[in-house]
């Protein structure tokens, strides 16, 4: 699992729970977090880049349901060495597809 280093508390959940509203802190430390990574932006310009894809994706195929940005998305997960991601990808495609979300 990865986690976010933060000065104050050593570590923090995954951004998979920033926005959990059973997470007490969660959406409180969500703009700190955001800004940390920012910050680290300026020295690592893709520090992070795929949490930004991965909600790009999710959002893309929920709205269009294409089979062409399932392949699209799987090879620029590949690309960035994020398999974690692309399987959090693909699951929501399942979880989208299946429940109708």
């Amino acid at each position: 699992a990865r986690y976010a280093i933060r000065e104050q508390h050593g570590w923090i959940e995954e951004p998979a729970e920033w926005l959990n509203v059973n997470f007490l802190t969660g959406l409180s430390s969500t703009e700190t977090i955001y800004q940390a990574i920012r910050e680290e932006r300026k020295t690592v310009p893709n520090y992070q880049e795929g949490f930004a894809l991965l909600a790009e994706a999710i959002l893309r195929y929920s709205d269009k349901r294409s089979v062409m940005d399932i392949a699209y998305y799987r090879e620029r997960f590949i690309q960035l060495k994020q398999n974690d991601l692309l399987q959090f990808f693909m699951n929501a495609v399942m979880h989208i597809h299946f429940i109708h979300f």
